[in-house]
């Protein structure tokens, strides 16, 4: 849930939104403790991000109790600055922000927006290491702590399509390396339409398959174990192309990508000649099915 005026904070009250993983509630008083601060933001930063409300209080059952507004512009600047002094290494991509009371606009609570950190594990000031559970706040363990730091050591793949400016349906298929070494032995696999197809020999067809919905689907495998892909640099790996002239009102390709090092990560690739592309990943096994729709006639988008 975004918040970004005083009904968002109502509503987590009037509907008895609890603490989570990613969500927590904090009285003004709070802020008084430098080392809270940076433990609290640390290990939200160190789990899965979320958003810490510093002006709600909890009832006796857990619930958010009510609101508590301060007109104090110092405490936002205390944020920062425990941010800046006292947890190693600097979260990236914090957000500070005060929202004002609909009565008196100088009036506000202070909400801070904390990402999921690709730097993790942040040390708080106390020199330990902390990450939320449920709802609560906890000391890493030893083995925690560990993996956190392997995982910057390895390669972090997304993929992508890229519309081509051609009339006929055409995709770069666009692989990033967004961790901060090379990837190498890498696997990629596609489930595409079947009316669509890949045209690079690198990218060999395995086998025809049928969707739930009884539609024909191709599956297509990339493998690589002789080259390396360096971390932030886009590269070209194939391109999936339909052979007619058609608007694709909506495509869905399935993807798995993996390399050494580094976690499977499978999910959908949604494209569109009307829509922004967006990748959504999930954890369930198998490799999700493709779904189209595409329209007949001639259309120029470019």
């Amino acid at each position: 849930m975004e918040i970004e005026k005083e009904k968002d904070l109502k509503e987590l009250i009037d509907n008895k939104i609890e603490e989570s993983t990613s969500l927590e509630y904090k009285s003004l008083d709070s802020l008084k403790n430098n080392s809270e601060i940076a433990k609290d933001i640390s290990a939200m930063a160190n789990s899965e991000g979320g958003t810490i409300v510093y002006g709600i209080t909890e009832d006796d059952k857990g619930f958010p109790g009510k609101i508590e507004w301060t007109s104090d512009k110092k405490l936002k600047d205390k944020i920062d600055q425990v941010l800046f002094s006292q947890i190693n290494r600097k979260i990236e991509g914090c957000e500070i922000k005060e929202i004002h009371s609909d009565r008196d606009k100088k009036r506000f609570v202070i909400v801070v927006i904390i990402p999921k950190s690709e730097l993790a594990p942040h040390q708080a000031g106390n020199k330990k290491y902390y990450r939320r559970s449920n709802s609560r706040v906890r000391e890493m363990e030893h083995g925690e702590i560990e993996d956190l730091f392997f995982i910057r050591k390895r390669p972090k793949l997304e993929i992508e399509l890229r519309r081509c400016p051609t009339r006929n349906p055409s995709y770069d298929i666009i692989v990033f390396n967004r961790g901060k070494v090379l990837a190498e032995k890498i696997f990629i696999k596609l489930l595409i339409p079947s009316v669509f197809k890949i045209s690079n020999p690198t990218w060999p067809k395995i086998r025809d398959l049928f969707t739930l919905k009884g539609h024909g689907c191709s599956e297509y495998h990339f493998v690589n174990h002789d080259e390396f892909i360096y971390p932030e640099l886009p590269n070209k790996m194939g391109k999936l192309f339909h052979p007619k002239n058609h608007y694709v009102e909506s495509l869905k390709i399935g993807f798995l990508v993996v390399c050494k090092d580094m976690e499977i990560k499978r999910g959908t690739i949604i494209v569109g000649d009307g829509k922004k592309t967006e990748v959504i990943y999930t954890k369930d096994q198998g490799t999700p099915f493709p779904e189209w729709e595409l329209k007949h006639g001639s259309y120029s988008i470019f």
